[in-house]
């Protein structure tokens, strides 16, 4: 059964159908870096390279990662000491949480 959306030739240039294969090259992930610019291909290859664009968009998820979400979670961790649980604002807000989830889920099996 046919699809009824636009056909490839109808859509703009960087909308183009997927191409299918068993190679890397031409898989959907390759395909959809390269369609949001983040990789470009050296011509005469089958190689790629990261755009200036691609680089920016890797430094700024490596330091979020390092800096925001690293230590975030840490801070969520059920073994952390519970002094330095009280002296972070993010540990006691997901503990209390933590606890009144725990407190609505067993309300609501007594109920049951």
């Amino acid at each position: 059964m046919p699809g009824n959306g636009p056909r490839g030739s109808d859509r703009g240039p960087l909308e183009k159908d997927q191409p299918h294969g068993r190679h890397l090259a031409s898989g959907p992930s390759v395909w959809r870096l390269r369609r949001k610019q983040i990789i470009e291909r050296l011509p005469g290859t089958h190689r790629y390279r990261l755009t200036p664009h691609g680089r920016a968009i890797a430094v700024l998820f490596t330091k979020t990662y390092g800096r925001v979400l690293t230590p975030g979670l840490t801070g969520l961790s059920p073994g952390l000491p519970n002094d330095f649980a009280r002296r972070s604002p993010l540990a006691t807000a997901w503990r209390q949480l933590d606890r009144a989830l725990d407190q609505h889920i067993t309300a609501g099996l007594a109920a049951a």
